[in-house]
């Protein structure tokens, strides 16, 4: 395989790459997406936006601050929160902090004596004296420790051997990558690490620095063998699908890596890859998880340099990252989730999408924003440069269309608009009344009390400027679910459900007179 110039760096085995250039033959100079902020930053949340008595103003969706005390007992639980997921089982200190007996592995005939005093001579030193060692006997330590992760079997000491390997490396990844590589004269160096990885109930550690390790070999390396590099992705696959979202992580991280390099996404993609991450942001779409929310996106961030890849996202990828946007106030959250749709906006597919999903209407809000990073007001432009010139294109019933098809209504102008209706009312006839059984379908399944409010608003104004429009809603089950909600907890809900009835029976009696 090709390699390019593309890197990434870390700082620790928990933190997320700064990407310097994704690619040298990517579309455009990538974003600057800063390092993440340490994870166990406490995250305010905010509190609801306010409702009013009449029918809202068209909203950026974008969430506003609530009250303070409020948010103050939100931040403390999130905190709360975001240490509880993200306790790992083991961490690096604590396996650092064993002394394991290299004596005893030779009377077990797992060592030679040699071999243990190279280890209790390189073990436990200062990292002046350890950098000294592997400056004389790099390849003898690195051979000497993937040998041992093949033939000791001890959780405890494979954790041990495998972190002593992991450190060697991140001293200086360019320097000390090419010592793992270099072993290949004597053994292939990605089989131990494959199979302390891969292998069916793997020890979490032992996993996560292996899957590390492998995806910074991936990297470097020019000539891999077409069968590791399947295994690996095989495995990352599996991981994702885990509902511990420590466990997911593990693999998220090591595929922020592996991603930098064009090669290996769109394999990662064949594996249904994108929707992998897809589903983890839909699992754990929570403001407490941003952290693994962010490392995600990066992810699809790079894989959306890819225009195979790009023109075939999974439906409900743009509407999760406008979620996001709105939960998660968190800048870095922001500024990937803008990078990816500066990649997606080149396809029309994917601005339709964002049209349907409101993006349109958050970008005022979002230009106007002060950002610390000057390449997101860039992509900002870009993206609402692309979004204007695809709406120059809809009609005003497109748009409408999009966005119930989508199922995400909001209090956009062409809902209030006399006009709008009276030119548009009998395009409902189309595909089989498929928007009608839409809006009855949401009436039914849907939560959220501004679609709610919208779809029981926008039947009412059917019925009352479509000639046939009682007849029709006669022929479904609307008056029996918008009965329902003049029950809703939300008085905005029942109020819309009432104003919708009162429409149709108004409608009833108008045609009784007539």
């Amino acid at each position: 395989m090709s390699t390019t110039k593309a890197t990434a760096t870390t700082s620790g085995s928990g933190s997320s790459p700064t990407l310097r250039n994704a690619s040298l033959d990517m579309p455009r100079t990538s974003p600057t997406l800063r390092s993440p902020s340490p994870v166990g930053e406490v995250v305010v949340l905010p509190g609801p936006p306010g409702s009013s008595a009449t029918t809202p103003p068209p909203s950026t969706g974008l969430l506003t601050p609530g009250d303070p005390s409020a948010s103050l007992k939100a931040a403390v639980d999130a905190a709360e929160q975001l240490q509880s997921w993200l306790k790992e089982p083991i961490t690096r200190e604590e396996v650092a902090g064993r002394t394991i007996a290299w004596d005893g592995h030779v009377h077990a005939e797992l060592l030679t004596s040699q071999q243990a005093e190279m280890l209790k001579a390189y073990d436990k030193r200062e990292l002046s004296a350890k950098t000294q060692m592997i400056a004389s006997r790099g390849v003898e330590y690195v051979h000497l420790l993937l040998h041992l992760l093949t033939t000791i079997n001890t959780v405890d000491t494979q954790q041990y051997i495998i972190l002593l390997l992991a450190e060697i490396v991140e001293v200086d990844p360019d320097r000390r990558l090419p010592l793992i590589l270099q072993v290949e004269a004597h053994m292939d160096p990605y089989v131990p690490l494959l199979n302390l990885s891969c292998k069916e109930g793997s020890d979490w550690f032992c996993q996560k620095e292996a899957f590390m390790l492998l995806a910074r070999l991936f990297c470097k390396a020019q000539n891999i063998n077409p069968e590791h590099i399947e295994r690996f992705l095989d495995q990352l696959c599996k991981q994702l699908v885990l509902e511990n979202p420590v466990e997911v992580r593990i693999a998220v991280l090591p595929l922020m890596k592996l991603l930098v390099r064009p090669d290996f996404r769109i394999p990662f993609y064949q594996r249904k890859g994108v929707q992998l991450l897809t589903d983890v942001i839909a699992c754990h779409l929570s403001v407490v998880k941003f952290q693994l929310l962010y490392e995600v996106i990066f992810c699809i961030w790079l894989l959306c340099y890819e225009k195979d890849i790009a023109s075939h996202l999974p439906d409900e990828l743009i509407p999760h990252l406008v979620d996001i946007i709105k939960l998660v106030q968190k800048e870095k959250v922001h500024r990937v989730c803008i990078a990816t749709f500066r990649n997606m906006s080149a396809l029309e597919r994917n601005l339709v999408g964002m049209i349907s999903c409101g993006v349109h209407r958050m970008m005022p809000l979002l230009l106007s924003r002060k950002w610390g990073d000057t390449d997101v007001a860039d992509d900002l432009q870009e993206i609402d440069s692309a979004i204007q010139k695809q709406l120059h294109v809809m009609s005003s019933f497109d748009v409408y269309k999009h966005e119930i098809l989508s199922r995400r209504l909001e209090w956009s102008p062409v809902h209030q608009s006399d006009k709008f209706w009276r030119e548009n009312a009998s395009r409902f006839e189309e595909n089989k009344y498929e928007m009608l059984g839409t809006l009855e379908d949401i009436l039914k399944t849907s939560e959220d009390p501004v679609v709610l409010s919208v779809a029981c608003h926008d039947l009412g104004e059917f019925v009352q400027h479509h000639p046939r429009g009682r007849s029709l809603i006669n022929q479904m089950n609307v008056k029996v679910e918008l009965m329902k909600l003049l029950q809703h907890k939300s008085p905005e809900v029942q109020k819309h459900a009432l104003f919708s009835l009162q429409k149709m029976m108004a409608h009833k009696w108008d045609n009784l007179g007539s």
